[in-house]
């Protein structure tokens, strides 16, 4: 796969200073209410379950690396 350089974003100091800003009011948030983020997770309902197509996948991939297992003799 051919890879190519990342796209640069012009920032200016104003906006590196408003992402400064909002990460500290987050973490300020963040040690107000410790158990808040607990709270809100909780009342999520249960988790969701992994998408059918994972099991698959990995099948596959065990199978590729079996099947380079018995072509290399290993």
């Amino acid at each position: 796969m051919i890879r190519r350089n990342p796209t640069l974003i012009a920032m200016s100091d104003a906006d590196v200073q408003d992402v400064r800003n909002m990460l500290a009011k987050k973490q300020a948030d963040g040690v107000k209410n410790p158990n808040s983020n607990a709270k809100a997770k909780g009342k999520q309902g249960p988790p969701l379950q992994p998408p059918v197509t994972a099991v698959h996948v990995t099948d596959e991939a065990t199978r590729k690396r079996e099947a380079r297992e018995e072509r290399l003799g290993l």
